[in-house]
């Protein structure tokens, strides 16, 4: 089976790049598929992930990825590929197409690619985009042969409008996780510095907690355009010897093992890639129940903390019963590090072979 992942640029340093390396090397190890990435930009020399060598990376242009996501000036920029990508998909036949985010498979229809063996691979939540968007995603999805979700309460607003939609939730590699000590007196987030993750809140929130717990300290890595602001407002609270912006980091889970909690302030999400990794580590988790995402993954006060969406107090009130009780922090450890096998990649792998077949044979 030929696959090709067609994705706006694979060297970024997000979660649909961390998704792809996990589900592409299981692919061409486990089931001899062959598998292709066609990347329209390339930000940087080289993926941030691993890929294995026998996944083949097809840049169609050297130059960089620029704009917000989600605008109006980012989708021009993808439109100019239209004639590189019409003569890539004229030239090259595959089995299956996985379109990466509907930017993209847009760009396929208007590229005049037809889309009877596209699966549309949703990465963000249903109410992302504004009204007028969202009425030419369902326009555009009526064309391909399915459409994957990462929740169940996406599933919900699709089907209102859709057939062939499926969920299945981003993987993740089980064999390299650890179970964290929890010994030292951290928290840590982790996502890019913008509004989406609402970690000007999460200041306010520590400001607060601080002053009880002067002996605990937040370490946040990413980065993004609200940096600066983010600095300015840790002065401000005068938090700069206890609340880090750490930056990028490529190793993860070594960082995750240093921390004895896990918060997500998010306004949204997708899925929330990084919520699932924390708690593979065995951390308690904090998470507003935003959409979408957090609510698929935490069972709440089982296997970790799910707050009211945007309730500052209160997710305030669960990072500080997690820090004042260890036997808490602990109990809802154990169970995160159970509860996460669900999205073991040999599990979530099955779901997506079970797919293509069908998209293969339906198509034959």
């Amino acid at each position: 089976m030929k696959i090709c992942y067609f994705h706006s640029d694979i060297t970024l340093k997000g979660g649909i790049e961390r998704v792809l390396s996990i589900l592409t090397t299981k692919q061409v190890q486990d089931f001899n598929q062959e598998v292709i990435i066609v990347s329209q930009y390339k930000t940087f020399s080289l993926p941030n992930f691993v890929f294995n060598e026998r996944v083949k990376i097809v840049y169609l242009t050297n130059r960089m990825y620029d704009g917000t996501p989600g605008s109006f000036h980012r989708l021009l920029i993808l439109l100019q590929n239209r004639k590189k990508i019409k003569h890539f998909f004229q030239a090259n036949k595959f089995d299956i197409i996985l379109s990466q985010a509907f930017p993209n498979t847009f760009l396929l229809l208007y590229s005049h690619i037809s889309l009877r063996n596209v699966i549309a691979v949703e990465h963000v939540y249903y109410n992302y985009y504004n009204k007028w968007i969202k009425k030419i995603r369902i326009l555009v999805y009526k064309k391909v042969k399915a459409v994957v979700v990462l929740t169940n309460n996406d599933k919900k607003y699709f089907t209102k409008y859709l057939p062939n939609v499926y969920v299945i939730p981003n993987p993740i590699e089980l064999s390299i996780r650890y179970k964290a000590p929890l010994s030292n007196k951290k928290i840590i987030s982790i996502g890019r510095l913008e509004y989406q993750k609402g970690y000007d809140n999460l200041i306010k929130i520590f400001s607060n907690i601080h002053k009880q717990h002067p002996e605990w300290v937040l370490d946040i890595w990413g980065e993004g355009s609200w940096k600066k602001r983010l600095q300015i407002q840790i002065k401000e609270a005068r938090l700069e010897s206890c609340f880090f912006l750490k930056g990028i980091t490529t190793e993860i889970n070594e960082k995750l093992k240093e921390a004895s909690i896990f918060v997500v302030s998010s306004r949204f999400e997708g899925f929330s890639m990084v919520l699932v990794e924390a708690m593979s580590q065995g951390i308690p988790c904090a998470s507003f129940d935003c959409p979408n995402g957090p609510s698929d993954i935490i069972t709440h006060r089982k296997d970790g903390l799910l707050i009211a969406d945007q309730n500052i107090a209160e997710l305030e009130k669960a990072i500080l019963e997690l820090i004042q009780n260890k036997s808490l922090r602990e109990e809802l450890g154990k169970q995160a590090f159970k509860k996460i096998e669900c999205f073991d990649v040999n599990l979530i792998i099955k779901k997506w072979n079970q797919l293509y077949n069908c998209v293969v044979n339906d198509h034959e």
